[in-house]
């Protein structure tokens, strides 16, 4: 059967051999990975509340603003933000970074890959393990006198493997950002 008559070069797609511009749809083909890989983008911005609210309570929490902005005698109405409009009024002025970020920039992609492939792997993949082997290192056996009820069916290799792949992760898009495809 010539090739411009088969079901899957319909519309000028065919998988794997075209790639769209949209990531998401070079996936639509696909039975129940293409619907979920179609879906992405909106869990991302479904996602963006929460990541608000995290960041401005984490914000608040790691850093002394609430005690300057006391000092300083301004904004003192922000020193209440056990209302849902003051919080809502952090949420704005800690994005206002993230904005001014994005409408200064001409390659969004680019502050993706660094955050996202080189942050990312540090918060999702090392932090948690390197948290999990020196909480390991403390036995509660040991103070308690009793066996540890939190304790993971796992050995230490899933801290190893976890590293590992933190590494193949962040080698990938070093390799990547090196060879110019940073913000493609």
């Amino acid at each position: 059967m010539p090739v411009d008559q088969r079901d899957d070069y319909k519309d000028g797609f065919t998988f794997p051999c075209a790639v769209s511009g949209l990531y998401n749809q070079n996936f639509l083909k696909l039975p129940v990975l293409g619907q979920i890989c179609n879906f992405y983008p909106l869990l991302n911005v479904a996602a963006v509340p929460i990541l608000n609210i995290t960041l401005r309570n984490n914000l608040l929490d790691v850093f002394p603003i609430k005690q300057w902005l006391k000092e300083k005698n301004i904004c003192l109405f922000l020193l209440d933000d056990h209302k849902n409009s003051i919080k809502g009024v952090w949420s704005i002025i800690l994005s206002i970074p993230v904005f001014i970020i994005v409408f200064l920039t001409r390659d969004v992609q680019a502050l993706v890959t660094y955050t996202g492939g080189l942050c990312g792997a540090c918060i999702l993949l090392i932090f948690p393990a390197v948290l999990a082997f020196y909480a390991r290192k403390s036995n509660p056996e040991e103070k308690f006198g009793c066996e540890n009820p939190n304790k993971s069916p796992f050995g230490d290799w899933a801290i190893y493997l976890t590293i590992f792949w933190a590494g193949i992760t962040i080698t990938a898009v070093i390799y990547k950002i090196a060879s110019g495809g940073g913000g493609e």
